[in-house]
């Protein structure tokens, strides 16, 4: 038995061979991953309501200070819009000018045309 006990280091592990029979049985009991998951969740369990202790205590803190920045921000939103608005109607009454300049030049050219063909 120890010489094939000498030669199992210089062996690949591929080559082991287990002499215990295989269990097909599904065990009843815990597993050792599930005492584990067992125990985790067992230590969250101060950690979560400590997150409850502190969502309760920042909840309102929080909500006071958002309010105030929720309220600055309305208002800022209530200023862009209205100058968006003024923005929006300079542009159209420029766009109107434009029109009205350019007919006047147009007409302009055209009665000055006119006059030109009446000097000659």
């Amino acid at each position: 038995m120890d010489k094939y006990l000498d030669n199992t280091s210089t062996m690949p592990p591929k080559a082991i061979k287990s002499t215990k029979p295989k269990d097909t049985k599904k065990s009843t009991g815990h597993t050792q991953q599930e005492a584990e998951l067992d125990l985790q969740h067992s230590q969250t369990g101060p950690q979560l309501s400590s997150a409850e202790d502190l969502v309760q205590i920042l909840g309102p803190l929080l909500d006071q200070k958002l309010a105030s920045i929720k309220d600055s921000i309305s208002e800022v939103l209530q200023e862009v819009t209205s100058h968006s608005q003024r923005l929006s109607e300079a542009e159209d009454h420029i766009s109107s000018l434009e029109d009205e300049v350019g007919k006047q030049y147009s007409t302009d050219l055209v009665n000055t045309g006119y006059n030109l063909w009446y000097y000659i």
